[in-house]
């Protein structure tokens, strides 16, 4: 079982285990596991694109920015993306993303600030049914993902999480 399968199945467990007594520490870990899930899915099938070896992969996945991987999230929430002008859309002009990487995109954006709220927002607390949305959220996430990670919107989702910033480079 791969790490992403392990945080997913890890956060399913201790919010369905505790059902009714969860605590706010517990509820913190739910949330977060749910978005590393997530996050190490994508990681690794962004390392996919460029590498096969483990270790070189592993290296890769360290250059990942959060930063760069919200910023393309964002903007592929839509039916039209806002692409950097420096690539083309799949297909030419006009063509839709599979409504599977918006699902994919919505859910990282949101399980990103849930964890973020989990890990440092300490006077918020959380609720069960909400752990259990995230939970959701994240599971749907790995659904949607599967149905499309062989598309060029895919692949082009996850390149962007590593040159969002160089793609949009006006000056280059």
């Amino acid at each position: 079982m791969s790490l992403h399968d392990e945080l997913l199945a890890q956060a399913e467990r201790l919010v369905q285990s505790n059902s009714g007594a969860i605590d706010q520490v517990d509820l913190r870990g739910v949330v977060s596991s749910a978005c590393h899930a997530l996050f190490h899915l994508l990681a690794r099938e962004f390392a996919s694109l460029y590498v096969r070896d483990f270790a070189v992969a592993a290296k890769l996945v360290r250059t990942l920015n959060h930063g760069e991987m919200m910023m393309t999230s964002k903007n592929f929430f839509t039916s039209s993306p806002t692409l950097p002008q420096k690539i083309c859309a799949p297909g030419g002009t006009g063509s839709v993303p599979p409504e599977e990487l918006s699902t994919v995109a919505r859910s990282f954006v949101d399980l990103q600030r849930s964890r973020h709220d989990a890990d440092y927002d300490l006077a918020r607390d959380f609720e069960e049914r909400e752990a259990l949305n995230i939970v959701q959220s994240a599971r749907e996430a790995f659904e949607a993902w599967g149905k499309i990670r062989d598309a060029d919107w895919a692949r082009i989702d996850l390149a962007c999480f590593q040159h969002w910033n160089a793609w949009n480079d006006t000056r280059v």
